[in-house]
């Protein structure tokens, strides 16, 4: 997909796709967008002469914990809500394995901001909200997933290509 931090999008495909996922805050709501959009039967194009900048990080205010929090939630809602089951299925133990990756990273960071009790508090806040967003969960994966027009072999080949 295409980083919302430099992306052009048209309106047709904004109203197609409901726009933005609130739900994530922040950090992975452009791969969601993107994501169902590839679902959808969408493609998107680099303008590779292109020059884009942006300030990384500046809202988050030096809470770099904040950022890998929100990437280990986010990266749950993304592949709960757009990964065909199929896919999710064959590849369970890799996603097994950046799920425990995010886990950690999620919890050191906040250790190092707020010791070990704060980081496992953390880690157990991220996946309570998990747990409060599974009516979204459940509703933006039917949607998603009702709009797809392409295969899940198809949409399990956008990830190894690396394809836009």
């Amino acid at each position: 997909g295409i980083t919302a931090g430099a992306a052009l999008y048209t309106r047709g495909f904004l109203e197609v796709m409901k726009g933005f996922d609130e739900n994530y805050i922040a950090y992975f709501e452009d791969a969601d967008l993107c994501a169902r959009g590839r679902l959808a039967g969408y493609t998107f194009a680099v303008q590779h002469d292109a020059i884009a900048y942006h300030e990384g990080s500046a809202s988050i205010e030096g809470r770099t914990w904040w950022r890998t929090r929100q990437c280990m939630r986010n990266h749950l809602l993304l592949v709960k809500i757009t990964f065909p089951f199929s896919t999710a299925f064959k590849h369970w133990f890799s996603i097994f394995a950046e799920v425990r990756h995010q886990t950690a990273r999620t919890f050191n960071a906040v250790r190092c901001d707020r010791g070990a009790l704060g980081g496992v508090m953390e880690v157990l806040k991220v996946y309570g909200e998990i747990i409060t967003l599974i009516p979204h969960i459940i509703t933006a994966r039917h949607r998603a997933q009702s709009q797809r027009t392409i295969t899940a072999r198809e949409f399990e080949a956008l990830l190894y290509r690396g394809k836009s």
